[in-house]
């Protein structure tokens, strides 16, 4: 970042240890600021030197913490730090006058409080010259450093402090160009310092630089991930038709169960009317067998009748030769016309129960006849039900045979549209997880093609800077 030849409207004061340097320092400058921020111990009793100045009662250092103070018989004279040889033989009769904790706040919160504004530097810490400078010069804030003043000591006049030199040495290293010494006091020089700005101008072109290659390689980046998106949007969108096609076939296995459902129900169906069938059948067929039980009685009592029958046309037949032998007596014996007369009275009996034996064997013959028809009849009946109790039974074993393959076949379908269901639900689950990233690739596309669409802007030559 340049520094602009407007004068800052922001001065920061760390440290006004001499107040008599702080006023020549006011008068040198000669100007006033919109914001001035103060940090001392005892910022309040030179804090009406300045309008609206910010007072911050503290000690700036690297680190937050409390930290010993002690001030000395010399007027300007204190430090955090003890007194080295060099200070003791410069004053002799130097002795302590006061010690007390002080609170040290970090360099980087003070300058922090200013924002991106630039600002005009003034240090006055004896002892702790060299360390605040390094920590202002470690913070990001000091490229906005427009001019900076420090006291200095011309020897190493406090333990572990920096002279003069090492001070300045360590400002020509990070780009700052001493302009003036304030010698008033020869032991204590007052560096007037202010950035270079042709070092700076190229520093800030090694900035834009380094900003304009990263940008090229965030390009680079985006381009290759634009690629990649692509690939995985190409990819997703075939699973997307795989799984359309899945969701397809998952459709059509529901289909196939509703079916196999209806009929596994119209199959159940036709299994109650088969077994309803069969029931019917047995009935039947006990039926059959009572038929059969009274049948074998019919015959029994047909046999009995027959050998009835049998027996008693034999003694018709004996009654015949009898009656015949009795008629050869009748014709050969009879003499007188009583004797033909009872004869023929007794022939005339005899004749009318042989014809009456004869309508009741007729009678007989007749009831065996039917007697057979109705066992024929029975016999029919009786093969009719067994042939349909054998239907039916075969009927019951094919339907059973068929509702076992329908219910293993139903059961397959089942457990196969269980797994495609669940690979369904696993599509659909990566589509959510993926539609985020979606849109987030669609959002970065569309930003790279602004980028990329956009004309880039010509570089203005740097200007020629003025020392403020």
């Amino acid at each position: 970042m340049s520094i602009s030849q407007s004068d800052p409207q922001n001065l920061v004061i760390l440290g006004v240890a001499d107040k008599d340097l702080l006023k020549r320092r006011m008068e040198a400058n000669g100007r006033s600021y919109a914001r001035t921020l103060i940090v001392d111990p005892e910022c309040e009793s030179v804090a009406h030197f300045f309008a609206g100045a910010e007072c911050i009662e503290a000690v700036a250092g690297a680190a937050d913490g409390p930290k010993r103070m002690q001030w000395f018989n010399m007027p300007g004279l204190r430090s955090t730090r003890d007194v080295a040889p060099a200070l003791k033989r410069l004053f002799p009769g130097l002795t302590v006058t006061k010690i007390a904790e002080v609170q040290s706040i970090q360099v980087s919160t003070v300058l922090g409080k200013l924002g991106e504004a630039e600002f005009d530097l003034w240090i006055d810490l004896p002892g702790d010259e060299a360390d605040v400078l390094a920590a202002v010069l470690a913070d990001a804030s000091s490229k906005r450093i427009a001019s900076l003043k420090i006291r200095t000591e011309i020897e190493e006049y406090f333990e572990g402090s920096a002279p003069q030199q090492a001070v300045q040495d360590t400002l020509v290293s990070h780009h700052f160009t001493v302009g003036s010494t304030g010698l008033s006091d020869p032991d204590w020089p007052d560096l007037s310092v202010e950035p270079d700005a042709l070092v700076r101008e190229v520093e800030e072109l090694r900035t834009q630089l380094a900003e304009a290659e990263t940008m090229a390689y965030r390009i680079n980046e985006l381009t290759e991930s634009e690629k990649a998106l692509k690939q995985k949007l190409e990819a997703t969108e075939k699973r997307l038709s795989e799984a359309e096609k899945k969701s397809s076939l998952v459709d059509q296995l529901v289909t196939a169960k509703e079916e196999l459902q209806s009929r596994n129900l119209e199959l159940g169906a036709q299994i109650e009317q088969l077994r309803a069938e069969a029931k019917r059948a047995a009935d039947l067929e006990q039926k059959a067998e009572a038929l059969q039980g009274q049948l074998d009685g019919a015959n029994s009592a047909v046999n009995v009748a027959r050998a009835a029958t049998e027996a008693k046309a034999k003694e018709l037949d004996e009654a015949a030769g009898q009656i015949e032998d009795l008629k050869k007596q009748v014709y050969e014996k009879a003499n007188t016309l009583d004797d033909y007369k009872d004869l023929v009275a007794k022939n005339a009996e005899l004749t009318k129960q042989l014809d009456a034996e004869k309508k009741a064997h007729n009678a007989v013959k007749t009831a065996r006849q039917n007697e057979r028809v109705a066992v024929a009849e029975a016999h029919e009946k009786a093969a009719r039900l067994e042939q349909n109790y054998r239907a039916a039974r075969q009927d019951l074993s094919t339907a059973l045979q068929q509702q076992t393959m329908t219910q293993a076949n139903f059961a397959d379908l089942q457990q196969r549209y269980n797994k495609l269901a669940d690979d369904n639900r696993k599509f659909a689950e990566l589509l959510g997880q993926l539609q985020p990233r979606l849109v987030e690739a669609a959002q970065q596309l569309r930003s790279t093609d602004k980028r990329l669409d956009a004309p880039k802007p010509k570089r203005a030559k740097p200007s020629k800077k003025t020392k403020v």
